[in-house]
């Protein structure tokens, strides 16, 4: 009970309360992974599992991760909200830029899977996505996809929108390891990543004076008037 109240507090918002229930029980359990998995072992687990019928929805679900995905659907929601396509662009900015810091500056040359093990590791080798082999901290999709869907569930306002959003960003953090673009450990912080930005994205918002406010931000584009 008390959990619930404390949540309601930290999330007023039902849609960000729902994605959050479950991503700090994801951060929970990813972190005993972390800690008491050896490096890359999921990854090959995984692999093991792999099936070649799966590749192809696999790699079309990793594809909705893409920045260039998200920036079509951010532009989209100016149908709905003038603001939600301008805070969902400033969303992938951000990604965009963190994602280029880690891997670019702080992270650069840091092994993917491919690099990590030999070929001959692999129980089988998943050719479908474009094969990386560097630059593997943190997953630039998963810090985009989880950036941008706790930013819809927010736009919701619904809980179970909050928890639909977080599954589907989770199953894309997922289908990077699968596709053996990353490990678990740049998934993980990966989304801790793209959460950053949307705190970032609903502080800047918050203070634009007139931005939550104002008439034509609270419009749909389609009922702006140009004259």
């Amino acid at each position: 009970m008390k959990l619930k109240r404390s949540m309601r507090y930290l999330f007023p918002n039902k849609g960000l309360r729902g994605f959050m229930r479950y991503y700090l029980l994801f951060l929970s359990l990813g972190l005993l992974l972390l800690l008491f998995f050896r490096h890359g072992s999921l990854v090959m687990l995984i692999n093991k599992y792999s099936a070649e019928w799966l590749d192809l929805p696999v790699l079309l679900l990793s594809d909705v991760g893409l920045g260039s995905t998200i920036a079509v659907v951010a532009v989209l929601l100016a149908f709905f909200r003038i603001r939600y396509a301008l805070m969902g662009l400033f969303n992938l900015a951000m990604t965009g830029l963190l994602t280029g810091l880690f891997k670019n500056v702080f992270f650069h040359g840091y092994l993917r899977p491919l690099s990590f093990f030999g070929a001959d590791e692999f129980y089988r080798l998943v050719t479908t996505a474009e094969p990386n082999y560097f630059n593997s901290f943190p997953s630039g999709h998963t810090m985009a996809i989880f950036g941008f869907l706790s930013l819809v569930a927010y736009f919701t306002g619904k809980q179970w929108a909050g928890v639909l959003f977080f599954f589907v960003a989770l199953a894309v953090g997922f289908s990077r390891i699968y596709l053996c673009q990353h490990f678990i450990v740049d998934v993980y912080f990966g989304s801790v990543f793209g959460m950053l930005a949307t705190a970032i994205t609903l502080w800047v918002s918050s203070r634009i004076p007139g931005f939550d406010q104002g008439e034509i931000f609270q419009k749909p584009i389609y009922r702006i008037s140009f004259k």
